[in-house]
């Protein structure tokens, strides 16, 4: 039972308060926080990019963003895919 309580409370230690909880264990928070400050520098880069799009009526869901149809990129595809294929 002593063990189960133990695991609860590294169990709350790690979601409620990782770097309190990190603190507990001997270990400094710094690589938590800079895990979190690179996944909010990708996150942010990303989503300014969508909103760079979204701004710009590209539809967020195009297969390219390239000024073309569907059709001029089908043709495209065909005309390259018939100049590099192998003999």
């Amino acid at each position: 039972m002593g063990d189960a309580l133990g695991l609860r409370r590294l169990w709350w230690s790690v979601v409620a308060r990782p770097v309190e909880g990190l603190a507990s264990a001997g270990h400094s928070g710094a690589p938590l926080r800079t895990g979190l400050a690179a996944l909010a520098l990708v996150l942010g880069t990303y989503t300014l990019i969508l909103l760079v799009f979204l701004l710009r009526d590209y539809p967020a869901a195009a297969p390219s963003v390239l000024p073309l149809t569907a059709e001029e990129q089908y043709a495209y595809q065909i005309w390259y895919q018939g100049r590099c294929s192998w003999p």
